[in-house]
């Protein structure tokens, strides 16, 4: 067993100072419960890979978070 779990290991990222506190943040689960990935989310992945890995559902994923990174700093960037 992993000393340290995604959320765990999510918190520590946050916790960083830095662009840390703002890097998309992708979760890799074989769990396929929907309910689990929305609770992923609410606890700051930006997305749920569910594995194994489909290669077109991976780049969908990388490509939302990165869109939604972009927006994130515009945001900053304007303030």
């Amino acid at each position: 067993m992993p000393k340290l779990d995604g959320p765990g290991a999510l918190g520590r990222i946050r916790a960083s100072q830095g662009p840390n506190q703002t890097t998309p943040v992708l979760a890799f689960t074989a769990e396929v419960d929907e309910s689990f990935a929305r609770e992923l989310r609410a606890q700051g992945f930006q997305e749920v890979v569910k594995k194994p890995v489909e290669p077109a559902a991976l780049i969908a994923a990388v490509a939302r978070a990165a869109a939604g990174a972009q927006a994130r700093q515009a945001i900053d960037d304007a303030a």
